[in-house]
């Protein structure tokens, strides 16, 4: 296994087109196989995503920023993949929704690593006292009504 932190190149032995374009071809020929082949394919990206961590802090801003931004993209991906697994009725084969559910996990601590490292040097404003003060009154008006 190669270590690479394209996000997208990591992904695609899962989310090529071309497989979920025929995948109802795959789903009709190999019915017990294809949870299988699929499940090591998921543990194998886990593993690249959960590698990578430990890399990241090495890698700009600027860098993880394009990072970030490609790990959105496929993360909806996956969603469409979750969505397309569920109506073949794959996740009748219990393993197979665990992983898919702990891939989509890992994914998400992978893009608040990103999100954290891409944004930590930005500075940040602080609230103007005026705006601050208008949301107490709003705050303090909503639960004065509530209370009668």
């Amino acid at each position: 296994m190669l270590l690479t932190l394209d996000i997208k190149e990591m992904a695609a032995p899962i989310l090529s087109k071309n497989k979920q374009e025929n995948f109802a071809v795959l789903q009709s020929c190999n019915d017990v196989e294809l949870p299988k082949v699929l499940g090591k394919k998921m543990d194998s990206f886990v593993l690249e995503i959960e590698g990578t961590n430990l890399h990241l802090n090495k890698l700009s801003s600027l860098e993880t920023k394009e990072l970030l931004d490609d790990t959105k993209i496929v993360i909806k991906q996956f969603y469409k993949f979750y969505d397309i697994l569920g109506k073949a009725n794959y996740f009748s084969d219990v393993i197979l929704e665990q992983k898919m559910s702990y891939l989509l996990k890992t994914l998400y601590k992978f893009e608040s690593i990103l999100h954290k490292i891409t944004y930590k040097d930005k500075n940040i404003e602080k609230t103007p006292e005026k705006i601050l003060t208008g949301i107490a009154k709003v705050n303090l008006r909503t639960l004065s009504k509530t209370k009668h």
